[in-house]
């Protein structure tokens, strides 16, 4: 599988080290935990860590042999979701400087890897944002950009919405269409474009949770 998630350069203005640490452990619910049995990188007050290890209860399920740099602090997003077709979906932090941060899916079938997917790092998350019965998750896929230094004008980059389904995160065209619009004025499509608009005012994801 190729690996879409970028590799992290240590910029000369970022303050950088790395530390050798053994087995070192996060939990996440109450049968997965991740173990870092490699390294961890320390970006300005942040920590990093590559080479990790999922667990399923006393079974390895995952080794990431990659360079990819997961975040688990407090204001990381990492969870477990029991999803109803009987897979399970972990969801981790990636750092991708100098972009925005990512969100991977890893989903499970029978303690295995079926799927590896790429998320927005979610600004806003369980919001039943259009009062389906079914929790929506929104973020940004990348940095927004400004075609000029000094002009209230910015490319367009939609916030996308996903749903959490039976089988995992979806993403939800409607809802996207629907909020973007608003946001931007009109639709353009799900991807960043090179479509000059005026700066949105008010890009909370969710905002009338």
């Amino acid at each position: 599988m190729k690996h879409v998630l970028s590799l992290f350069i240590c910029l000369s203005l970022v303050n950088c080290s790395r530390v050798t640490h053994l087995n070192k452990e996060f939990r996440l619910g109450d049968e997965f935990k991740i173990v870092i049995p490699v390294t961890e990188d320390k970006v300005d007050s942040l920590l990093t860590y590559s080479g990790i290890e999922i667990w399923k209860g006393k079974k390895l399920v995952y080794t990431d042999t990659g360079t990819t740099e997961y975040f688990f602090n407090s204001k990381t997003y990492h969870r477990v979701f029991k999803l109803k077709n009987g897979n399970e979906l972990v969801l981790i932090t990636v750092f991708d400087a100098p972009d925005l941060n990512k969100t991977a899916g890893f989903y499970f079938e029978n303690s295995k890897l079926i799927k590896l997917e790429v998320y927005p790092d979610f600004l806003s998350s369980d919001c039943d944002t259009d009062n389906d019965g079914k929790p929506e998750f929104a973020g940004l896929l990348n940095i927004s950009e400004s075609p000029c230094s000094s002009c209230d004008s910015c490319f367009y980059n939609p916030t996308l919405y996903y749903e959490l389904t039976e089988s995992g995160l979806d993403l939800d065209s409607s809802l996207t269409r629907e909020r973007n619009k608003k946001i931007w004025g009109s639709f353009y499509g799900f991807s960043q474009t090179e479509i000059v608009l005026p700066c949105p005012r008010d890009n909370t994801p969710v905002s009338d949770h």
